[in-house]
């Protein structure tokens, strides 16, 4: 398992966590070619950017695709209090999204 609980940047290259990656702090994509491979991410603070996560993403945080391909390559559920901003950009899940009770999906974007 890995937690990030202050600001973690990626712009090129890839993080690995192979079971769980939490975040209570601010992890921002900030690329392309950025990447964070782990079965499960637990999304308590904010997350951001372009790139890509590999695994299932859980969010209770806030998520923000300001420009480029923010790409999900498991499932994204959008827990209570969990907010997703479109602000431009595009929002990829390979699998299925779940906005469940209290989850919020805003902005002007692709999703």
């Amino acid at each position: 398992m890995l937690t990030a609980d202050g600001l973690l940047t990626i712009t090129t290259g890839i993080v690995s966590a192979p079971t769980r990656f939490d975040n209570t702090g601010e992890v921002q994509l900030a690329g392309p070619t950025a990447r964070i491979n782990t079965n499960n991410f637990d999304n308590l603070g904010d997350l951001s950017g372009q790139g890509r996560i590999t695994g299932s993403l859980s969010n209770t945080g806030n998520i923000d695709a300001p420009g480029g391909t923010l790409s999900i390559d498991g499932t994204l559920a959008n827990r209570a209090g969990g907010l997703i901003t479109l602000t431009g950009g595009q929002l990829r899940v390979s699998n299925q999204l779940f906005n469940l009770t209290n989850g919020l999906i805003l902005g002007n974007g692709t999703l």
